[in-house]
């Protein structure tokens, strides 16, 4: 529903942008961070938090648009490796 293709723990993607990185066997390209907008914030509110709000606490957190440079396979769990 949030519209990421990948959910990671623990790793800097604001750091990624414009650099290659890999996750399990596939080789990315960091492209742009991706700041949220009303469709996710309008996704996630609820009684407790408003659609404003989703927003505000996803600024610089809301992920990194990439390319997929190679071919391979990505798994749950996959070590990513800079």
């Amino acid at each position: 529903a949030t519209r990421r293709n990948i959910i990671t723990t623990g790793v800097s993607l604001n750091n990624l942008a414009g650099k290659e990185f890999v996750v399990g066997d596939l080789k990315f390209l960091g492209i742009e961070l991706c700041e949220p907008c009303k469709s996710l914030g309008s996704l996630l509110q609820n009684k407790s938090i408003s659609q404003s709000e989703v927003v505000k606490a996803f600024v610089r957190k809301a992920g990194l648009r990439a390319d997929v440079l190679s071919s391979g396979k990505l798994f749950v769990g996959a070590a990513f490796d800079k």
